[in-house]
């Protein structure tokens, strides 16, 4: 029994390198996914100024207007 704990302790050993190498990935996706979200919502906002403009007929920003 001691030595089936000392293997299991020895294999676990062995893995938390692969394991918080994985941790790291998994952050770093999730800032990926975090950063696209913001893309997103980036977009979205834009596309609702645009969709704006358009019903009150308007062609340019009204900060690009009289240039």
């Amino acid at each position: 029994m001691h030595e089936g704990l000392m293997l299991f302790a020895r294999q676990g050993a062995e893995l938390a390198p692969g394991v918080a190498e994985l941790a790291r990935g998994v952050a770093e996706l999730a800032n990926g996914v975090a950063e696209l979200a913001n893309g997103v919502a980036e977009l979205a906002n834009g596309v609702a100024e645009l969709a704006n403009r358009c019903r009150r007929g308007q062609t340019q920003r009204p900060d690009q207007q009289n240039q």
